[in-house]
């Protein structure tokens, strides 16, 4: 909720599963519009990991903008070693291990940096 408020993020894309996820911010962001596409930020669960190298790879799912914030990051190894490739992601500008979950950006102007913060 922090990161929807900080960046005003208007549009957010969750998998259909996060029906839960989508009615809080519904009701502490009611002009919130959910998109599946160019979306300011993209959130995907523990268990959609594996989907974040496909939404970096498809232009039309990013902006200069846009947050991916992936749940789980170290939940297995699996899900570890996904993280760290999309660390050396070309695209990715910056990102921000904050253990139980990561943060992506892209900005262009932005110089590559990887945070590590313990929360």
């Amino acid at each position: 909720m922090k990161s929807i408020a900080y960046f005003e993020a208007k549009r957010i894309m969750l998998p259909d599963s996060e029906i839960g996820l989508r009615e809080i911010i519904l009701r502490n962001f009611p002009n919130t519009e959910f998109v599946t596409a160019a979306a300011d930020i993209i959130f995907l669960p523990k268990d959609a990991i594996k989907q974040a190298k496909k939404i970096i790879s498809e232009e039309k799912n990013l902006n200069n903008n846009t947050m991916l914030l992936i749940d789980g990051i170290y939940l297995s190894d699996q899900n570890e070693a996904i993280w760290k490739t999309l660390k050396q992601n070309p695209k990715v500008t910056v990102t921000v291990d904050m253990f139980y979950c990561g943060a992506i950006f892209v900005r262009r102007e932005q110089v590559k940096e990887h945070f590590k913060i313990r929360i």
